[in-house]
């Protein structure tokens, strides 16, 4: 999640996360526990010219935050849809 100058701002509150990169991969994580198996994720992480990002700036490419996330859904040995429920 990213915040753009001119946006609405990230609601630190709302989300219950600080832009931290970490608490970002485990938020993820928590959400793709519960998404349906069958919905394809096509990007975890967007992008803004330098100019108008206002955070967070994480010095880490797109591909290394989705090593990131693989790496931690392999640490807690889980994956997609694990704790999906259908309605």
């Amino acid at each position: 999640m990213i915040t753009v100058a001119g946006s609405m701002p990230w609601s630190e509150p709302e989300t219950g996360a600080s832009g931290d990169l970490g608490e970002y991969v485990e938020l993820v994580v928590d959400f793709l526990e519960r998404l349906n198996p069958d919905i394809i994720i096509e990007r975890f992480y967007g992008s803004a010219p330098k100019e108008q990002l206002v955070g967070p700036v994480w010095n880490i490419s797109r591909a290394g935050i989705r090593h990131a996330i693989e790496r931690r859904l392999k640490e807690r040995n889980t994956w997609q849809g694990r704790l999906y429920k259908s309605s």
